[in-house]
């Protein structure tokens, strides 16, 4: 797994006990799964964007504000059609040094031309060099 996304956890993303939403948590591991594919081959596609088509997280332990949080993410599956990545966010109390499994999740994605929104192809070349 590779290190994607690093932050702490603003106050204006804790809900009514404390803990930050959800979709605060679903937003930073999609963040860390898009970076981790623009590092590994957006860019080097021109005119083409990602778009998630599905998603599957599970909650483990809650986070709270102004935690250490850091997003983890690898390849699990691609095809021409859909690449699918593995997730991990993680979670530090800020007087602690021990790292917490907050959520991990899977998050399929398809390419698409922005201007069409047509499906785009994974190149071969790609696709042979992301899986060895």
């Amino acid at each position: 797994m590779k290190l994607t996304y690093k932050t702490v956890i603003p106050y204006d993303e804790v809900n009514s006990n404390g803990s930050i939403n959800g979709g605060y948590t679903f937003q930073l591991m999609d963040l860390g799964a898009v970076t981790f594919i623009n590092e590994l081959f957006m860019n080097r596609i021109p005119d083409t964007t990602l778009v998630t088509s599905s998603a599957t997280v599970k909650y483990k332990v809650p986070v709270f504000q102004h935690e250490y949080a850091e997003v983890y993410a690898e390849v699990l599956s691609i095809t021409p059609g859909t690449l699918t990545i593995s997730s991990i966010l993680k979670t530090r109390q800020i007087k602690s040094t021990e790292w917490v499994t907050a959520a991990i999740g899977e998050f399929n994605f398809s390419l698409i031309d922005p201007v069409t929104r047509n499906i785009v192809r994974i190149p071969r070349k790609i696709i042979n060099e992301i899986k060895g």
